[in-house]
Formats: structure tokens, sequence, C-alpha cells
């Protein structure tokens, strides 16, 4: 028995407002967050965070929560800077390809009505926050020993 199934899941639409609220909505921020990797070559580019943290945890204490480096991980993955992108945040090895998977089933969605559906056991969505719990306290415990510093 497999521990992970695959299989296309059909899908049909009310109209226009109901793929709207359903796929369109979630297609189109994916379609933004890679428009947005692709035109900037660096997070220095990027109007929003070139002198700021937009991470309301760094703000008020001074440490990288699991997520901060994501968006300059997700700009170097685009431009295909791999390392790079790992000493941002590692976590982008599990964000970019489940966000390009995605992407993949909505533009399936909205073109053939029917999508690919995994399958997966909800323990493994325990495991992935616990993976993402223990990578956010290891890399505080890193920044309070002055083993790491987060750029």
């Amino acid at each position: 028995m497999a521990l992970i199934s695959f299989s296309w899941k059909k899908i049909e639409y009310s109209g226009f407002k109901n793929w709207l609220v359903y796929c369109g909505l979630e297609l189109c921020l994916i379609a933004g967050v890679f428009a947005v990797s692709a035109i900037f070559t660096s997070s220095a580019d990027f109007p929003l965070i070139a002198n700021s943290y937009l991470c309301p945890f760094k703000r008020i204490t001074g440490y990288s929560c699991p997520g901060c480096g994501l968006t300059r991980a997700f700009l170097a993955t685009a431009h295909g800077h791999f390392l790079t992108a790992l000493q941002y945040n590692a976590m982008v090895l599990m964000f970019f390809p489940f966000l390009l998977y995605r992407f993949f089933q909505r533009i399936c969605e909205t073109l053939f009505h029917k999508y690919p559906q995994i399958k997966v056991p909800f323990f493994l969505f325990f495991i992935l926050a616990s993976v993402i719990l223990s990578f956010g306290v290891i890399r505080i415990i890193f920044q309070l020993l002055g083993k790491v510093r987060i750029v």
C-alpha cells in the first residue's frame, strides 16, 4: 500500500464567480509571487523590503522566525542561485516546489476542469509542522549563541 497516492480529480464550477473564489485568487497570488521573483534580482531591488523587515517577529525580538528570508530565497531560487537561497532560508526546499505544484494544479483546473490530486496521510502534516517549528527554534538558538548571523 502506497503512503502517498496520486489521482486526477474532476471539478466543475457553477460560474466565473465560483471559479474566482476557489481557484482564480490563489492562481493570481501564486503567479504574482513567481512574477515578482522573475522581475527582481535581489531583495534590494524590491521596494517593500529594501530597507526594513516585514516580519513582525523579527521587528519585535530581533531574531529571525522560520519564514524570515523566504522572499530572498524565492528570488534567488527563481534566478537559479540555489546555494544562496539555502543560505537565506532552507525551508525554500519545501515551499518552492509546493507552490510550483499548486500553480500547475490551478492551471490544470482552469483549463481542463480537473486537477492532479496528491493524497498524503494526515500525520505527514504534523511531521511538516514539526520540521518548520524545529527549524525556527534551532535558528533562534544559533542566533542566541552567536554561531550564525541571519542576513
